[in-house]
């Protein structure tokens, strides 16, 4: 998360609009996902985490600002 904030920091340059974004639509749009895979016992491996990482940068790429 911290990644994807810097990122949309430097993307926006701005310290504040990124944390409209990142707790507007895709910290719960990943609430899905984990439930997911929290059900079906699956393990937070590398590939896992790269996953998520992406659709945290997708969710945020469709908030339109």
């Amino acid at each position: 998360m911290l990644l994807v904030y810097l990122v949309l920091a430097g993307q926006y340059e701005s310290w504040y609009a990124p944390i409209a974004v990142i707790h507007g639509g895709p910290a719960f749009r990943l609430l899905g996902p984990m439930a997911v895979l929290t059900g079906l016992r699956i393990e937070n491996n590398l590939y896992t985490q790269i996953g998520l990482i992406l659709l945290i940068a997708l969710s945020a790429k469709e908030t339109p600002f």
